[in-house]
């Protein structure tokens, strides 16, 4: 902003947890509010850009079940039990998986989620954000055609029998996560303005977010336009999306296996 400061200075002053314009500072005081003064002999910035984060995604992983560290896929099972007891949801989300923290880093198959979780959708993200375990409820969400199943012959993985284990990587994580995504309550809009509290909290002043997808930046921009969220936001989307109303302020490039293309614009 114009405050018409100098760009160092000696004094500053900040009140709730925001620096103040120095119009504001000459209006304060003359108040009779009491001023705290605080000697600091170092640098104090105003806040920080986080130049590359996943902020919605960061955000809707507080519901899902925590996976980071299991040792075994039985721990993973005994973690999703508990985790369905309060589970309003209807599906099952687990994030942070890695079958080399196992024990037997041997994969598993999908059957002992389709005998626990037959009427529900079940989706285990790894660690790394490229593969899933699903059950085959959803799998059905996919509704992957015998011709899928060739453009898709290396992110579908298939037993001795020709059947799907459960695991789908890249392009049919990509394709799973937007169905899903549809199907998130308004209530997670919470979700959304706490995570913006918590990069304030910590310093965190404007943010890059990469890989959105159109459903959950217009999630996004309705919380903006209500005011509900005001942290500073330059967005990378996935696939080219470039909404309407909007244009395009960043290059277009291709990442290293030429499947997302990536635009920018700031808000």
């Amino acid at each position: 902003p114009n405050w018409h400061c100098p760009q160092e200075a000696s004094t500053i002053w900040i009140l709730d947890v925001a620096f103040l314009s120095c119009a504001k500072i000459k209006a304060l005081l003359k108040t009779n509010k009491k001023v705290k003064t605080i000697v600091y002999d170092g640098v104090i910035y105003p806040g920080f850009i986080d130049a590359h984060c996943h902020f919605a995604a960061y955000a809707l992983d507080q519901y899902k079940c925590n996976l980071y560290n299991t040792r075994s896929f039985k721990e993973i099972v005994d973690k999703l039990k508990a985790y369905e007891i309060d589970n309003k949801r209807a599906y099952i989300y687990g994030n942070g998986w890695n079958q080399y923290d196992w024990d037997d880093p041997t994969l598993p198959n999908s059957k002992q989620l389709d005998t626990l979780f037959p009427n529900k959708p079940v989706i285990l993200k790894r660690i790394d954000g490229h593969t899933i375990l699903c059950n085959k409820k959803a799998l059905e969400l996919l509704r992957l055609t015998k011709i899928d199943n060739i453009t898709y012959k290396n992110l579908l993985e298939l037993d001795k029998n020709g059947v799907a284990t459960g695991i789908i990587k890249e392009d049919l994580v990509e394709k799973l996560d937007l169905l899903i995504s549809k199907q998130l309550p308004l209530k997670n809009n919470a979700a959304l303005i706490a995570m913006e509290q918590y990069f304030f909290k910590n310093g965190i002043g404007g943010l890059v977010e990469c890989g959105i997808d159109s459903t959950m930046y217009e999630l996004e921009q309705e919380l903006y336009r209500k005011g509900a969220l005001k942290i500073p936001n330059y967005y990378f989307t996935k696939y080219g999306f470039i909404p309407d109303n909007r244009q395009n302020k960043g290059d277009n490039f291709n990442n290293i296996e030429d499947i997302d293309k990536l635009s920018g614009w700031l808000i």
